[in-house]
């Protein structure tokens, strides 16, 4: 259990199973309340974990090749060999297809 205060919020740390969690304790104004939000989220994580509650969906996701786009506009920017880098691109391009960053373990590569 622990609080801290970071720009006068409070953020509560904790580790459950091995998974370390980090989150703001929104709408907290003392460390009492802080602690109770804290009880709380622990509480959900664990329900998460023991399979009680589903798991949240991330509905944000990211394609890989959206990235590769980003990369490719920033090397050319601020490159002057960006072709050694787009040609690094093509390759990965051509092997993470239609890839969600999220898909991506280094187990099953």
């Amino acid at each position: 259990m622990t609080i801290c205060i970071k720009h006068n919020k409070y953020y509560c740390r904790f580790q459950i199973n091995g998974e370390r969690h980090f989150y703001l304790c929104n709408g907290a104004t003392t460390k009492q309340q802080a602690e109770k939000i804290e009880n709380a989220l622990k509480y959900k994580v664990q329900q998460i974990q023991n399979g009680v509650l589903p798991k949240e969906n991330k509905q944000n996701r990211i394609k890989l090749a959206t990235l590769f786009d980003f990369y490719e506009v920033y090397s050319k920017q601020n490159n002057k060999g960006y072709s050694k880098d787009i040609y690094s691109l093509n390759i990965l391009r051509a092997y993470f297809k239609n890839t969600f960053v999220d898909e991506i373990n280094i187990n099953k590569l």
